[in-house]
């Protein structure tokens, strides 16, 4: 059974909250958040575009844009990925 794409899925909610989403998406994707703290999860999408969880649920096109986007991440943000990273090289200095 092949997953729907984009393209089919519809979403039951108005073009405004689809671009208020989408900014809020935006915002998280790049570490810029305005009202929370950041993290890569449905709550924060939400909260940071102002909506309620039941409306965010009803933006189909939107979730699924989001899970696509935020599953290459591991739900990291970008400093946290930074972060990561200079551990990682820290780590490896260490050893050597």
């Amino acid at each position: 059974m092949t997953q729907p794409t984009t393209e089919t899925i519809t979403d039951d909610v108005s073009a405004e909250t689809v671009k208020t989403l989408r900014a809020a998406m935006e915002r998280l994707l790049a570490g810029r958040p305005t009202c929370t703290d950041g993290r890569l999860v449905k709550e924060n999408l939400y909260r940071e575009a102002g909506v309620s969880r039941a409306t965010m649920n009803r933006a189909h096109r939107i979730l699924a844009e989001w899970d696509r986007r935020t599953a290459a991440t591991d739900a990291r943000t970008p400093g946290e990925a930074r972060r990561d990273t200079e551990l990682t090289d820290l780590r490896e200095e260490v050893k050597s």
